[in-house]
């Protein structure tokens, strides 16, 4: 995947993002199926269907931070409420 001048892939060793100049820098992520979704210039998002994770990365020429999102809920408290109600 290509984002400004940055490459990024998959690998046995993770999350690997080469920039212009060769350098390499690797995040450790193990899931084998990850798709990128670029959602600004400098953001990308990243998931994993198969373990339902997902992570922003924020890249420029001077950052390159991985967070992990968190997890969607499963169903609010109202909603069980509700239905153990029925």
């Amino acid at each position: 995947f290509e984002q400004q001048s940055f490459i990024l892939f998959h690998d046995q060793r993770g999350l690997e993002v080469l920039s212009a100049s060769g350098a390499v820098r690797t995040f450790p992520l193990a899931e084998s199926d990850l798709t990128f979704e670029r959602t600004s210039s400098d953001w990308l998002h990243i998931a994993s269907a198969a373990t339902k994770q997902d992570w922003i990365l924020h890249l420029n020429d001077t950052v390159m931070q991985l967070s992990e999102l968190p997890a969607e809920p499963l169903a609010s408290t109202t909603t069980v409420r509700q239905e153990a109600g029925k």
